[in-house]
């Protein structure tokens, strides 16, 4: 679960990364593999030996502020580790670049080693993300100047960190609790723990974008007036393209029904942009009573075009073992599996698979029905000899007062066969 305890569903790595996502950042350590990310954090002079599980793409593995702030200066250098190397082979960060003495001679200077780790390209969509970390909180905006940085914080929101950049300059603020009302990977919901301790923990929960973020853009905004340090812009390669404009569902160009609120500007290196309109999508008829499909039963008035999308891996609602499991966010935009059952002719139902099933409509053919009055037709074929023959005829005498009997096809009684119609009508 993300810091919140929600799934957000389909995200960008730009929205996750910013807004601190778990489950992407889980995912993408075992894309790109375990050893890889490793070994591409040692790169970046991260001394510490990282333990190779999944929790340490959250932070499973405890370092040092100052290692921290080592490889967050590699975004602000354009990919470029600086520092020196102690004789056990650890990266060291550089605090005195020169000592002079009154004449102006110089006692000591420092022999920075200069190192590529990255490609600038890759350096500067990391800094352009994290860009997006210092707009998002009025804090770090308080800096007042072109900035990147990141939040972080631990289990149980005992510790937390703001590790940030301006082109010129990188820092880093730690903040926490050197007592601890009970043991940080209890938990805050811990039913053994006093209900004062866990009113005391939330209370005094602290996160990255609080306190640490506070007081690092303090501390850099000073910094950088009390120098008189020009309000620099970072340093853009020239094969950077963009923003073009993407579905942040796909990462693909926006199709014809993506909606606007899916629809976001991101930076590329050229020749990576997509060219591949998205089919993600699909225009489909929901009724609002219900918010399923909409069949041609429900009424005119209850039918709404939408757009919707189908999920490519479709989101279990139980594990294994039959536990509810959280829906993601974004589950209110996916294609209702179901049609509406509430307007369906009498005896129909939606069956598990989500399609109409109709009552099965008894073979009413003309050749079977029975006749239309109870009386049975009369037989006015010859031979028929058990019955007085009637005298429909008007010359012999005594018939003359009642009614010729009319034996047409119109009347009941007619031998022939009654047209209803169309069976079902």
């Amino acid at each position: 679960q993300n810091y919140n305890r929600s799934f957000t569903g389909l995200a960008p790595l730009r929205t996750a990364l910013v807004q601190s996502f778990n489950i992407p950042a889980v995912k993408t350590f075992l894309d790109v593999g375990i050893e890889n990310s490793i070994r591409f954090a040692s790169q970046l002079g991260l001394n510490t030996k990282i333990n190779p599980y999944p929790s340490s793409a959250l932070g499973g593995t405890e370092m040092s502020l100052e290692e921290v702030v080592r490889a967050f200066g590699v975004f602000a250098n354009e990919g470029v580790l600086v520092g020196e190397l102690a004789p056990n082979g650890n990266w060291e960060n550089i605090y005195i670049r020169k000592i002079l003495d009154d004449d102006g001679n110089v006692l000591y200077e420092s022999s920075p080693i200069q190192r590529t780790v990255m490609q600038p390209e890759s350096a500067y969509i990391m800094t352009d993300v994290l860009k997006d970390v210092v707009a998002r909180f009025a804090s770090t905006r308080a800096i007042a100047r072109p900035a990147a940085g990141k939040t972080g914080t631990t289990q149980g929101a005992q510790y937390a960190w703001f590790v940030g950049y301006t082109p010129d300059y990188v820092g880093g603020v730690w903040t926490g609790h050197d007592t601890y009302p009970f043991p940080p990977d209890s938990g805050s919901t811990t039913s053994n723990v006093p209900l004062s301790a866990r009113k005391w923990h939330e209370r005094n929960r602290i996160n990255g974008s609080q306190y640490p973020a506070r007081i690092w853009a303090d501390m850099m905004k000073n910094a950088l007036d009390a120098i008189e340090q020009p309000k620099n812009a970072f340093s853009k390669p020239s094969n950077i393209v963009g923003p073009i404009y993407i579905s942040s569902k796909t990462g693909l160009l926006p199709g014809e029904y993506t909606p606007s609120e899916f629809i976001y500007g991101e930076i590329f290196v050229q020749g990576t942009e997509p060219t591949e309109v998205d089919d993600f999508f699909q225009q489909v008829l929901i009724c609002t009573e219900t918010s399923l499909l909409a069949s041609e039963h429900c009424p005119a008035h209850n039918q709404v075009v939408r757009y919707r999308f189908s999920r490519d891996e479709p989101y279990d609602l139980e594990d294994e073992r039959g536990n509810k499991l959280v829906r993601p966010l974004d589950h209110i935009w996916e294609i209702p599996e179901h049609y509406c059952d509430v307007h369906l002719p009498g005896g129909a139902y939606v069956d598990e698979d989500g399609n109409i099933i109709y009552p099965e409509v008894p073979d009413n053919g003309a050749d079977d029905q029975p006749p239309i009055n109870d009386e049975p037709p009369i037989d006015d074929e010859p031979g028929n000899d058990d019955e007085p023959p009637i005298d429909n005829g008007g010359d012999e005498p005594g018939n003359d007062d009642e009614p010729p009997i009319d034996n047409g096809g119109d009347e009941p009684g007619n031998d022939e066969p009654i047209d209803n119609g169309p069976v079902g009508d």
